[in-house]
């Protein structure tokens, strides 16, 4: 029997970060905190379900018009069987999904980590700072 399997994603209204991202413009110290720790809450969200989004870069970062901010484009998720990465210690080899400038070392190799979106987001605030 085949099975399909179909992501239905929100309509969030508002602009993602490339908007925010301006020649010259930069944030300060404490608005790359705060984006850092709103991302990182997402994360901790997204993680604890046992996903990893692999592909975490201003395009993927919405922020609505109450200026909350959504992570969006599910569609390159890893789901990780945690009895299988406790084992080894890392995930199972995987397609390659990534974006340049965003994308770790062991992503770009096929073994997406956790730890892959937080490089991820690390590259995405770099631009602000």
């Amino acid at each position: 029997m085949l099975q399909e399997v179909y992501l239905i994603q929100e309509f969030i209204e508002g602009k993602d970060l490339t908007n925010e991202i301006c020649p010259g413009k930069k944030f300060s110290e404490a608005e790359v905190i705060q984006l850092l720790r709103d991302v990182l809450e997402i994360l901790v969200y997204v993680h604890d379900n046992k996903v990893i989004h692999r592909d975490i870069k201003p395009d993927n970062i919405m922020r609505r018009k109450d200026g909350k901010l959504v992570l969006i484009d599910f569609g390159a998720i890893k789901q990780i069987n945690t009895t299988t990465a406790m084992k080894s210690g890392s995930t199972t080899r995987t397609i390659r999904i990534s974006t340049p400038g965003y994308t770790p070392l062991e992503q770009a190799m096929g073994k997406p980590k956790f730890s892959s979106d937080i490089y991820a987001l690390g590259m995405t605030v770099y631009q602000y700072y």
